[in-house]
């Protein structure tokens, strides 16, 4: 029997700023027991997690855990008041093994502690302790969600949600999964699980609920709903026979759409706001990883007079246009280049003017002190900066929005179609704003181009630019731009995780040693020009060697010339034993060396910050123009790398005033585009450090008054 009240909702209501999703919702359950809340997708089962958790706040209504009101708690504090949650979406660290994702679990808790928790935890689930050493990217399903329910059971919790626990999974697994659940039930562990697959929730649960469009209709036991007829035929029989239960369609509308959420659709948002027009910006990312890929960037390239109290020198139109030709081989588009050049001058006291500070450069940041800017606390500081002055300015925003099609007609858009909260939207608009970044999430999209070694690629940056909203642009008769097989690709630590690793896990030394494959060769001249012009090829180079493998060599004579990796390199006191923890040919890496450093040109100066005459002969091939140093001090370090890609440079055609251009280059009617989608007109190869923010967000700003002056006219 249950006891206590543990849990209850008082008129609840709750959903993402136009779009209401819970409507006075009341629920209770007691202490011990098992509750089922079913419903179709897109009910608000989601949502009224969530809202229990603190991820989404209630604009209604009262939460009270144990009698306490959680109004004002983080998710967090909840978690520590006893709340344990398992998502829907497992949200597992991909490349950390089983029992590493558990103990984050229980991350704060003393070690013989999460051990003990650990143990209990694989005699219920013993097929993780055969996975414990397993990295979670390679289980199934069913055990990804055995390590998410899991990993929750490891902060000890009173009170365990549960959403969509059965997803994608085959029915013998789902029988797998709630028998363990009941033995945690059979312990005292209070449940509540959110389900579609409503004959194993009712046939776990001793009471149930049902959730209809937000609001709760019928509740009782659980064997009660199970034999209503009614409640069988909408929400089991039609399951089981493979029949999805239709879901409801909702309408928003606003004069302006802006499709993505990083650093280019605020741009755009802002600067529509800023000219009146109403706004809705659709992330497609939760919350808590809104941003995109600005959120792992740090500084701007901008054209600027003068040096300032942030940079240390002037840096002309002229010589930007130098830099950006020469890593571009003078393929850009002329005009498109010459306009964001001359705009970026104006970026900062714009940037300023909606939150963002600035900070001077950190120490060995790739020589960027004179060319471009700082922002203070990073990309997530001035993701949030640009938030919060976009809700002060009245700009909408709804998260995990995901727009998949365009309602098109005579050339120009109506409507978004979007998934918003798993809710199918139509967003009527007078314009839209397409930033919604490249495809490099996308791995059958990039295997398109670059075959099977794409599964060897790291993705640096968000595993929400998949290419959907690109995909539905060029269906729609947008033109293409931009080379397919390029990328902004740096060479990271084989070790980063395989999506969202960041800045931190790129590898910076290689300038100052050699870069060998698998087969213990060289392949390209490290020290070709300075770092900043460099380092964003080196992720191609990487993905051309056999199995998209190499190694940067350095040793003791440059350490502190460069920002570490944050994974700690492999090392030895010698070369041969350096050898053995790679994976080369052992004779020819260490002949490589040799050759190498046979082939320094004696008497030059060692020089990092500048081009140097510290070379190699010709003796080998290929010749390292600077920075040639015989690598011959131990400790000898070795970084394994792998392509790391930020964005892909495929995208649609835009003009001067960042409308997207048809086959036949006329514009559409009322469609802008922004940022890494439209970045192919400016950056067909090559990279310049800071550069992708400036053309995010020169072409942003420009995007969103075009189509806020579209909509007054």
């Amino acid at each position: 029997m249950p006891g206590s009240e543990m849990l209850r909702l008082e008129n609840v209501c709750a959903g993402y700023k136009q779009l209401p999703i819970l409507h006075d919702v009341n629920l209770s359950v007691g202490e011990g027991e098992a509750v089922a809340v079913i419903g179709a997708n897109g009910a608000g089962k989601t949502t009224l997690l969530r809202v229990i958790m603190g991820q989404i706040a209630a604009t209604r209504g009262e939460v009270r855990f144990n009698g306490r009101p959680l109004t004002g708690l983080s998710t967090y504090h909840r978690a520590r008041l006893g709340i344990g949650y398992a998502p829907e979406r497992r949200e597992l660290f991909a490349e950390m093994r089983v029992d590493e994702n558990l103990e984050m679990g229980a991350f704060d808790s003393p070690a013989s502690e999460r051990a003990a928790r650990i143990e209990r935890i694989f005699e219920i689930f013993p097929k993780l302790e055969r996975l414990r050493a397993t990295p979670c990217r390679l289980l199934s399903g069913g055990e990804q969600q055995m390590v998410a329910i899991a990993r929750a059971l490891m902060g000890k919790p009173r009170l365990l949600l549960l959403d969509e626990p059965s997803t994608g999974l085959a029915p013998k697994v789902v029988g797998e999964l709630y028998a363990a659940l009941s033995r945690f039930h059979a312990d005292g562990l209070t449940i509540l699980v959110v389900e579609q697959n409503a004959r194993a929730a009712l046939q776990f649960a001793q009471r149930a609920c049902v959730v209809e469009d937000g609001r709760m209709t019928v509740s009782g036991p659980a064997a009660d709903l199970l034999s209503d007829t009614r409640l069988v035929e909408a929400y089991v029989g039609l399951e089981e026979a493979g029949f999805p239960r239709p879901v409801e369609r909702r309408s928003l509308s606003a004069d302006v759409v802006v499709l993505g959420g990083g650093n280019a659709a605020l741009c755009a948002a802002l600067s529509a706001r800023g000219q009146g027009a109403s706004v809705l910006l659709l992330e497609k990312a939760p919350y808590h990883l809104r941003g995109g890929n600005t959120r792992h960037t740090r500084d701007i390239r901008y054209t600027h007079d003068s040096a300032s109290a942030y940079t240390t020198g002037r840096y002309t139109e002229e010589e930007f246009m130098e830099d950006l030709l020469r890593v571009t081989g003078g393929e850009t588009n002329r005009v498109l280049a010459e306009l964001t050049l001359r705009e970026s001058a104006n970026l900062p006291p714009w940037m300023e003017r909606h939150g963002v500070h600035w900070q001077k450069p950190l120490r060995g940041a790739l020589h960027l002190s004179r060319t471009n800017v700082f922002f203070l606390g990073g990309g997530k500081t001035l993701i949030n900066a640009y938030y919060d002055t976009a809700q002060h300015m009245g700009v909408d925003v709804l998260y995990d929005a995901t727009a998949r099609a365009l309602e098109i007609e005579n050339g120009t858009v109506t409507a978004v179609v979007a998934d918003i909260a798993g809710v199918e939207t139509r967003v009527s608009c007078r314009a839209v704003v397409v930033a919604t970044g490249g495809f490099e999430a996308n791995r059958s999209w990039l295997k398109r181009y670059w075959g099977d070694p794409a599964d060897n690629f790291i993705i640096r940056g968000t595993p929400h630019n998949d290419g959907i909203t690109l995909a539905a642009l060029l269906a729609c008769g947008a033109k293409p731009v931009g080379d397919p097989k390029g990328a902004h690709a740096v060479a990271v630590d084989a070790r980063s995780p395989r999506y969202d690793g960041g800045i931190i896990t790129r590898v910076d030394a290689i300038p100052f040693g050699i870069v060998v494959n698998k087969r213990g060769r060289r392949f390209y001249d490290e020290g070709e020009e300075l770092w900043p012009k460099r380092y964003a090829i080196w992720g191609r180079l990487v993905a051309e060697q056999p199995d998209q493998t190499a190694y940067a060599i350095v040793d003791s004579k440059v350490v502190g010339r460069y920002i570490p990796s944050v994974f700690r390199p492999l090392h030895a006191d010698s070369l041969p034993a350096l050898a053995e923890q790679m994976d080369v040919d052992r004779a020819v890496f260490l002949e490589t060396v040799e050759r190498y450093n046979r082939a320094i040109v004696k008497g030059g100066e060692f020089k990092p910050g500048e081009l140097d005459d510290c070379a190699t002969s010709d003796e080998v091939v290929p010749r390292k123009s600077h920075w040639a140093l015989p690598i011959d001090a131990p400790p000898f370090k070795a970084y394994p790398l792998r392509p790391g890609i930020t964005f892909t440079y495929l995208g649609v055609t835009v003009d001067e005033q960042a409308r997207v251009l048809l086959h036949d280059g006329t514009p559409f009617n009322n469609v802008y585009a922004a940022g890494e989608c439209m970045s192919g007109n400016i950056l067909s190869r090559g990279y310049l450090a800071g550069f992708g923010l400036t053309i995010g967000s020169v072409f942003g700003r420009i995007a969103g008054k075009g189509a806020a002056g579209h909509v007054r006219v």
